[in-house]
């Protein structure tokens, strides 16, 4: 019995032969395979006893097809039955039929893996040496190249879920030999490939601090704080070495992005930043001129696009809104525009590198990443306490959103997602992460306020040399204010690169303003390139 993952061709030609014996004529068939070639090597053989009738014998049994070989996978059988000694007499089986079946059905006995076992590299040596522990879970990845498995089966490595993959296992008793190197934390590698340091002086979020990064390039170095997830490191003032080219467009154009930070969990927070041709026109020694438009994929209202009188409730400040709570999202809550739009440009343009994950772990974007829409705040008559009790928040009652008691008056930007309470609610993420909402349908969202600040923009202060000014207004995820009348408002970048718009009313949820998407990319992901826009960070 042969297994195939093809058809071919199988027949048999049998011709008649005469061979001189004593006595006479000894007529015989001699029968050949068309393609036996191609059958491969038998999975499974048995033996028919020519004294016996009726018997039933058994080729092969537990011959397991998986899932691992994929929906839709075609699988061929082919049994062929033959006289193994020409020599013996086959007169008495004239006229005899062969009969057999090929059976399928669930099976209790699964397909095992004995990792007779796993090497890990050391770094100082190069040597791969033994682990007597098993499998390492975290930390390391698998050597595709150096490692291997009997039976055919291909062990590879499930980045989504950091642990051992083995496609192709349909035997019992398949045998494994793995090699694991270690993964660099994207600090690693970013910090080594443009040979920079964590910063030693914290800065201080001032106009002071702020003016020496417009007249200077940023120091050679990343600035540390804390977010969800531990330390983060992030980029400050006019940087030049964070571009990134991440994915296509639908009509193959190059994406270019601006490394934010590295979050806590090592993953790497990009914005958006403009299409091949398009990005290498937008800086300039002294900012970034030309079509700003080209860094944003569209402009949008915050809230709700065909409804411009829809800015009369807190609850248009939410990134999704349910109802009138204060935190409301959820699976049948109603989605702001901008994530409509957001959700649409990820489907059409960056969709394939997510089911790439869930195909084969080999994806790149993080499906963990917290998009922060920080709805904790206080009514206007609390004197800016810091205390955020959530005592605004809610139909037209008069509200003052954290970002705003933080950024407005003490220049005090977090990275941390709202207050413990509220983690949950605001801490918007995809719907197979393993915190936050779990609500959203793609892994997209935008900057906040806060992490522009601690970018270099400042409330009230313009500055066009820090890395996130384009010459145009684009949205932030952080909710400002609700005056206690009929407008909500919401933090934006304007064209000035300050957090607060010249205009009145400009940061009003139903006016348009642009849209520069924020996505994050997995901690094991490596880099080549240099960083510029000459030489972006490409994932290698």
């Amino acid at each position: 019995i042969y297994k195939l993952d093809e058809s071919i061709a199988i027949s048999a030609k049998c011709e008649e032969v005469r061979e001189k014996v004593s006595g006479g004529i000894a007529l015989s068939e001699k029968c050949t395979i068309t393609n036996e070639d191609k059958l491969g090597t038998p999975i499974g053989s048995g033996e028919i006893p020519s004294n016996q009738d009726n018997i039933k014998v058994e080729l092969k049994s537990d011959e397991f097809i998986t899932s691992t070989e994929g929906e839709g996978t075609s699988v061929y059988y082919y049994v062929i039955l033959e006289y193994p000694n020409e020599n013996d007499s086959q007169n008495e089986d004239m006229g005899h039929n062969f009969d057999g079946e090929v059976t399928i059905e669930a099976s209790d006995i699964k397909p095992d893996v004995d990792i007779v076992a796993a090497y890990v590299k050391d770094e100082e040596t190069g040597d791969y040496e033994e682990r007597k522990e098993g499998i390492p879970t975290e930390g390391y990845t698998i050597n595709e190249e150096l490692s291997y498995c009997s039976n055919e089966a291909l062990p590879s490595w499930d980045f989504n879920h950091n642990g051992l993959l083995i496609e192709n296992l349909n035997e019992i008793g398949t045998q494994c030999y793995l090699y694991f190197d270690r993964i660099k934390p994207s600090k690693d590698v970013l910090t080594l490939t443009l040979k920079r340091e964590q910063c030693t002086d914290f800065p201080n979020f001032n106009i002071t601090d702020l003016l020496e990064h417009k007249s200077s390039d940023s120091k050679s170095c990343l600035y540390k704080a804390e977010d969800d997830f531990g330390d983060t490191y992030y980029f400050r003032g006019k940087v030049k070495d964070n571009w990134v080219q991440f994915g296509k467009t639908s009509t193959d154009q190059d994406i270019y992005w601006r490394i934010i930070r590295i979050n806590g969990d090592g993953s790497i927070r990009l914005i958006y930043a403009g299409i091949s041709e398009d990005a290498t026109n937008l800086t300039t020694d002294d900012g970034y001129t030309g079509n700003t438009n080209n860094s944003q994929i569209s402009a949008s209202a915050w809230a709700v696009a065909e409804d411009r009188d829809a800015h009369n409730d807190n609850k248009y400040v939410g990134y999704e809104w349910k109802d009138n709570k204060i935190h409301g999202y959820g699976t049948d809550s109603t989605q702001s525009n901008t994530l409509k739009e957001l959700n649409k440009w990820f489907k059409e343009n960056l969709s394939d590198d997510l089911n790439n994950e869930f195909a084969n772990g080999r994806g790149h974007i993080s499906t963990e990443a917290i998009f922060c829409n920080d709805r904790s705040g206080n009514d206007n008559n609390t004197n800016w306490s810091e205390n955020m009790n959530d005592s605004g928040g809610t139909g037209t009652a008069m509200t003052l959103y954290g970002a705003y008691l933080r950024l407005t008056k003490k220049q005090n930007p977090v990275f941390k997602c709202s207050t413990d309470n509220n983690k949950i609610a605001d801490s918007f993420t995809y719907k197979k992460a393993s915190t936050g909402t779990k609500s959203l349908e793609y892994p997209i969202g935008l900057i906040t306020a806060d992490e522009v600040v601690f970018a270099g923009g400042l409330w009230k202060s313009n500055n066009t040399s820090f890395y996130l000014y384009t010459g145009s207004s684009y949205w932030t995820m952080s909710p400002k204010s609700f005056n206690g009348v009929n407008y909500a408002f919401m933090f934006n970048v304007d064209n000035r690169g300050n957090l607060e718009p010249e205009n009145t009313f400009y940061d009003s949820v139903s006016n348009w303003l642009g849209l520069r998407p924020v996505i994050n990319l997995k901690s094991n992901i490596q880099f080549t390139g240099s960083g510029t826009i000459d030489d972006p960070y490409t994932v290698s």
